[in-house]
């Protein structure tokens, strides 16, 4: 990386400058907010107005087996020359059995 641009749209080419710029947007994006105990007290309360259950018909049909036609649909929709697991068989292949 010989540029990057900061917060401020400022164009940075120093290395050293760089890095740090990198390393402050990370150390950002991985550290959590502070939540003071009020917060967490809200944020539980909040909680307990959220339904904790899947009704009865979504969960029948989240448990439902898919049948061949269902299946059929799903392979011929897979976009060509990628492969839609880490086994690397590319949707070309199973559109063919």
């Amino acid at each position: 990386m010989t540029t990057l641009r900061d917060e401020e749209d400022r164009h940075i080419t120093d290395e050293e400058e760089i890095f740090q710029q990198v390393h402050k947007y990370y150390e950002h994006l991985y550290t959590q907010p502070t939540v003071t105990f009020a917060e967490s007290r809200e944020q539980a309360r909040a909680l307990t107005l959220i339904d904790r259950f899947v009704p009865d018909d979504d969960n029948r049909r989240l448990e439902e087996v898919p049948g061949a036609k269902v299946l059929k649909e799903m392979v011929e929709d897979l976009p060509p020359d990628k492969s839609s697991r880490e086994d690397g068989v590319p949707a070309e292949v199973l559109q063919e059995l």
